[in-house]
């Protein structure tokens, strides 16, 4: 890894955390290009560690852009940072970050702009952001493979979901990998058209549970177990594109996204549905003119959902990040909003939750990233 050049600026305001929707502090990252808020995730110390991808490291290998990484305490102040160059042949775009168990970090990236010929990386960091290893990882014969979503399963392999690019399509792939990065199995789901966003969950029972949409726009569920065996398909609904999908403690699951009006304008959803993929209700809010959504779940310590998204006012030239409290019944607890004033695109991208139940979301534009 590299470190952080100095013509990039990082400028530190404050950095908020929402907690009952109090403020407590809030980081904003800015450099000379396009910068943008990729994951936020909480140790169990109370730390977090920022992941950002950005353009405004010059390392001249990737267009597509490399991560910027910081981890902060609880009060915001910085314990280490350091740069990542993400592997790439073209256009590389972080994709993913979760915790492992062993306190470290896997990170994600994939090309998915030079299609069909696309290529997906893990790279592994300790708990101090020192490198430790990096795969790659491709689709089968000749066909690209654009990864989505990875968790750690609790035996300590890592699943990881995405597309198989075909020449004119593109079909669902689960890989299981163990932990030091080797490819154990692939899998290859006949769903066609799924290069779009995923997520994927282990289950109460011991299984995995897949959301995506298939073209884009109908919201599906596959359950398998962990040899990759499909176990049940379902279509939850039309015209919903999924971003995220948590399983709750009584074992239903929660889905948000983007509720799509036609091929510009969508809504804020959230679909709750049984733990066999039925729906159970459905929250939508949203103005139907213009283009809002939902991108990131999460259940409070106090049984709640909290949901981050945006709400457009003007398409192209101003969102706000939205975020919103809902109970499990579906019903409107509270709501929040940054960047009311600004003309600027803010975006929630990912929360993470504090041990002292303090929740970070964490919003983007194209130039600012606010950490929360």
């Amino acid at each position: 890894m590299k470190k952080i050049k100095r013509n990039f600026v990082l400028t530190i305001l404050l950095s908020w955390c929402f907690y009952l929707q109090g403020q407590e502090w809030i980081q904003t990252f800015s450099g000379e290009y396009a910068e943008r808020g990729a994951a936020i995730i909480a140790s169990p110390d109370g730390s977090v560690l920022v992941a950002i991808e950005t353009q405004s490291l010059d390392f001249g290998s990737n267009p597509g852009g490399d991560i910027y990484l910081a981890r902060f305490d609880q009060e915001g102040n910085t314990i280490w940072e350091d740069t990542l160059e993400i592997p790439a042949n073209g256009y590389g775009h972080f994709q993913s970050m979760i915790l492992t168990q062993d306190s470290g970090y896997v990170i994600m990236s994939s090309e998915v702009n030079i299609l069909p010929n696309a290529t997906a990386y893990l790279v592994k960091l300790d708990k101090y952001g020192q490198f430790q290893w990096v795969k790659e990882y491709t689709g089968i014969a000749s066909n690209g493979l654009v990864a989505r979503s990875i968790i750690e399963s609790s035996e300590h392999d890592y699943f990881i979901t995405g597309a198989q690019i075909n020449t004119d399509s593109s079909d669902l792939v689960l890989m299981k990998i163990d932990t030091q990065g080797e490819l154990i199995w692939s899998k290859t789901f006949e769903i066609p058209n799924t290069q779009y966003e995923q997520s994927i969950t282990e289950t109460i029972d011991g299984n995995l549970m897949i959301g995506f949409s298939e073209d884009g726009t109908r919201a599906t569920l596959i359950k398998v177990d962990k040899n990759g065996t499909e176990l049940w398909t379902k279509v939850v609904a039309d015209s919903f594109r999924i971003r995220k999908i948590q399983e709750t403690p009584e074992g239903e699951f929660l889905l948000v996204g983007y509720e799509l009006d036609n091929s510009i304008n969508s809504n804020f959803r959230v679909t709750k549905t049984s733990n066999d993929g039925d729906a159970i209700w459905t929250y939508l809010d949203g103005n139907p003119d213009f283009s809002d959504g939902a991108t990131d779940v999460l259940i409070t310590k106090d049984g709640n959902y909290l949901v981050a998204g945006c709400q457009s006012e003007n398409i192209g030239s101003f969102t706000k990040g939205w975020l919103l409290k809902i109970n499990p019944l579906g019903n409107l607890i509270w709501q929040s909003f940054l960047g009311e004033s600004i003309p600027k695109r803010f975006i929630f991208n990912s929360m993470t939750e504090l041990p002292n139940g303090c929740t970070y979301p964490n919003p983007s534009d194209n130039s600012t990233i606010v950490l929360r």
